[in-house]
């Protein structure tokens, strides 16, 4: 390990031979132009004859030495590195290092996105990036001195290796910087995987999902559940305190400032898959040695620098795309949306041909302690399931007498499935013991390699996130008209998506224009649905949670009229059950506010029972009820709705509708997804 002695030494010495380098060609670059020589030549002969006497020979000729390079060279830092900063300041990658980027009014110039004011070494460096590479290449010049991780050249790694890769003569940061050495292993990172976060509705900031980085360390294919690696996040520093409305308002205005965290993936792991239990999806990318050091040695100089969060844009999903394009030579962020959701990413690394092709090596699973299970009991014989249940039912019970009363030779599969199961539940003082307990007897059988049938199909091959649909509809009051839909996220109970919370729906801004006799109007918008209908299934002993449904926005007052929008806000709870895979049957107990001059009632409950089939291929759903006014005027109307999905394209489907309001309604919808 080299000494801070040493590696001062070691810079200090390749910094005078490529000085020394600089002042030869320079002295050739001069001499061959003559004339431009000749002028600092002849002061310094002036400089020798008249003060030799009083400053002595030995000091002039030495300020002659200091003055001809400094004559000779018209740009210290840029002929000592030797690059052309105009050039190399115009450079894509190191406009995506500084995050500089071309502000949208005319002339207004570039500007980055960073708003930590030492992240910039120029004192206009936020605005300049030309200025900021002039004092880049100054501060790398400068000794490391007593503590090298002080020194520019061990606070900017990411900015030195782009130097490096540009043809500059600089050392190895890795070698001559102990805190990046040690971010890196030892130098050992040598890869980089993007994971995707299953979403999380209990948290309207995470509800579409979340990406982090992972550098993993010598080995291509160690496996994905190897929790030692590094991960990287990205996140608002939002307060837990701030009510729901200041925190919407402020994450959609950049009311937050947000930061990249490292922590070890072990954190990160226990987090999402064992306390939130969210899967999580790991996508490796397909980078060179140079690409995957310049990017890790970036992410390392901008883990304290600050941005201003947005939820629908500058997210999660934004920051650590724009980071991976540094060395992904792609458009990560799409430019066809105003907004970004995290699995817009994953559409872009593993895009088409015309696209390049994937950027992704591989794709792991990581299943939340839920998945696994589920998938486990699914996979159990019909005695190992009753083995697992009357253990449930009987916490108390020994173990040997469990396995005993369901004639089991060899046990691993009902232990492995328990210890999954308690895993998650965080259960009694009882079932704590019981855990203890099975942990001690799984102990005593070897590993399990019993394999799971169940397909593990990654999230982008599911539909895209955002929609466009017209739909051709009639309807028995009004006539004929089309309907304009656009949804610009995320996904609905009938959509094909992948990676999503199994039974629910998450849509953000659902819009409906209807075109009929001539003329546009609003028919409804949606600002935000949230569904989790988490079914109490036969496949998973103690399963199933409360049902629930939020909604709120604008829509016409029922189906029998046009220009009649009224405000709503609903909100209903109830049960659902799994009654066959991908089938289930629910019930709604729900909450409802109007408000607008064509409201009857302002408020209303609103009983709903439903029927969902999902598939890959084919979804159907049928969903009735009766809506009641609380008021005086005593509304009573009765609904119901049936759709049916045919098609899983990642860009399309199509849809057929009846609806019951006051009116019958009838459509056929073609949906196009991107």
């Amino acid at each position: 390990m080299l000494t801070n002695q040493k590696r001062s030494i070691l810079q200090r010495s390749r910094l005078l031979k490529r000085k020394l380098t600089i002042f030869i060609g320079c002295w050739r670059a001069r001499l061959r132009a003559r004339p431009l020589f000749l002028f600092p030549g002849f002061i310094i002969v002036l400089l020798y004859q008249d003060y030799r006497r009083l400053l002595g020979a030995p000091l002039v000729v030495a300020l002659a030495l200091m003055l001809l390079p400094w004559a000779a060279c018209a740009s210290t830092s840029s002929a000592l590195w030797g690059v052309d900063t105009e050039t190399l300041a115009a450079d894509e990658q190191w406009q995506i290092l500084g995050r500089w980027k071309r502000r949208m009014l005319p002339g207004a110039g570039l500007r980055s996105d960073i708003i930590s004011r030492d992240f910039f070494l120029a004192d206009n460096g936020r605005f300049d990036p030309e200025a900021e590479l002039r004092a880049t290449l100054e501060g790398m010049a400068m000794p490391l001195g007593a503590n090298p991780d002080d020194s520019i050249f061990c606070r900017y790694p990411g900015r030195a290796e782009f130097l490096r890769q540009q043809g500059a003569d600089l050392p190895d940061p890795v070698l001559l910087c102990p805190k990046l050495s040690e971010f890196l292993d030892g130098g050992t990172t040598d890869s980089v995987s993007v994971l995707f976060i299953s979403g999380y509705l209990s948290n309207p900031g995470s509800a579409y999902g979340h990406l982090l980085l992972r550098f993993h360390s010598e080995g291509k294919d160690e496996p994905a559940e190897d929790v030692l690696d590094r991960a990287i996040n990205y996140g608002a520093a939002s307060s837990e305190d701030d009510p729901l409305i200041p925190y919407i308002a402020k994450g959609l205005f950049g009311g937050y400032h947000s930061t990249y965290t490292s922590l070890q993936f072990y954190h990160q792991a226990e987090r999402y898959r064992e306390i939130e239990l969210r899967t999580i999806w790991q996508y490796r990318l397909k980078l060179s040695d140079e690409e995957a050091r310049l990017l890790i040695t970036h992410v390392y100089e901008i883990l304290t620098s600050e941005n201003r969060y947005y939820f629908l844009r500058q997210n999660c999903a934004w920051r650590i795309a724009e980071t991976l394009e540094l060395v992904v030579d792609r458009d990560l962020i799409p430019n066809t949306k105003l907004w970004v959701t995290p699995i817009d990413v994953f559409h872009q690394l593993t895009g088409d041909a015309e696209d390049g092709g994937p950027a992704v090596d591989d794709v792991k699973r990581l299943a939340s302690r839920e998945t696994l299970f589920l998938e486990g009991y699914a996979a159990l014989s019909v005695e190992e399931k009753r083995a697992v249940d009357h253990s449930l039912e009987a916490p108390s019970e020994p173990l040997s007498q469990l396995i005993a009363d369901a004639g089991l030779d060899d046990p691993r599969a009902v232990y492995d499935v328990l210890l999954d199961y308690y895993a998650f539940t965080h259960g009694t003082e009882a079932e704590e013991e019981r855990q203890q307990a099975l942990t001690a007897e799984r102990f005593k059988h070897p590993p399990s390699n019993r394999p799971t049938e169940l397909r593990r199909i990654p999230p982008h091959t599911g539909q895209r996130p955002s929609l466009i649909q017209a739909t051709a509809l009639y309807n028995d009051a009004l006539g004929e008209g089309v309907e304009i839909r656009l949804r610009p996220a995320y996904f609905d109970l009938l959509s094909s998506t992948v990676g999503t919370v199994p039974y629910s729906e998450v849509s953000m801004g659902d819009t409906r224009v209807l075109i009929r006799d001539g003329g546009i109007d609003l028919r409804s918008l949606e600002v935000v649905r949230v569904t989790s209908l988490s079914p109490k299934t036969a496949n998973a002993p103690q399963s199933g949670g409360v049902a629930w449904r939020f909604r709120m926005g604008a829509e016409d007052r029922d189906l029998a009229c046009d220009r009649c929008l009224l405000g709503y806000a609903e909100y209903g709870v109830g049960k659902a059950y799994e009654v066959g895979r991908g089938t289930l049957v629910y019930g709604l107990m729900n909450a409802r506010a109007e408000a607008g001059r064509h409201v009857d009632s302002i408020v209303h409950v609103r009983p709903t029972a439903g029927f969902l089939v999902q598939r890959r291929r084919v979804a159907a759903s049928l969903a009735g009820g009766v809506l009641q006014g609380l008021d005086d005027t005593d509304e009573t109307r009765l609904f119901g709705e049936a759709e049916v999905r045919l098609g899983s394209g990642q860009r399309w489907d199509v849809r057929l509708r009846a609806a019951y309001d006051e009116a019958l309604e009838s459509g056929v919808s073609v949906g196009l997804y991107w």
